[in-house]
């Protein structure tokens, strides 16, 4: 949850596992599979992908089957909550540079241009702020 936490307070208006919950866990181990065909590191996501066969193992597709990475309908928690981890910069960081990671890739590969990656990001993620904005706030360099 802490995860998800600092996602919506601070990038998207959905966090990564309800994003996956809501999309279908099923249907995310597929898309996370098709994805390392593209991937330089394809084992950096092992962790996730075992971690999706584990949930549709179990059944828990996410809002469909009522149980995911969360429990439907889901108790609203924010930063101020007890047990929100005071790492929490680090962590955001960290998601921020993996974000921004993919960005960076997809200009790289020319699969289209700034202006189309930003307009597409922003209307996709539903967010305000242009990646490319938000890596010259974070210092980040690809």
């Amino acid at each position: 949850r802490e995860i998800d936490v600092l996602v919506k307070e601070n990038l998207f208006p959905v966090g990564i596992f309800e994003f996956f919950d809501y999309v279908g866990n099923d249907v995310m181990l597929q898309s996370v599979r098709n994805y390392l065909a593209y991937e330089k590191d394809p084992d950096f996501y092992l962790p996730m992908i075992k971690m999706l066969e584990q949930k549709v193992k179990e059944g828990k597709l996410g809002k469909k089957t009522k149980t995911g990475f969360y429990d439907y309908p889901v108790k609203k928690i924010s930063s101020k909550d007890p047990g929100v981890s005071t790492k929490r910069e680090k962590i955001l960081q960290q998601i921020i540079h993996w974000y921004l990671d993919g960005v960076f890739d997809i200009l790289q590969r020319k699969i289209c241009s700034r202006k189309e990656l930003e307009f597409l990001v922003k209307e996709y993620m539903a967010v305000e702020q242009s990646p490319f904005d938000l890596a010259m706030e974070n210092g980040y360099k690809s």
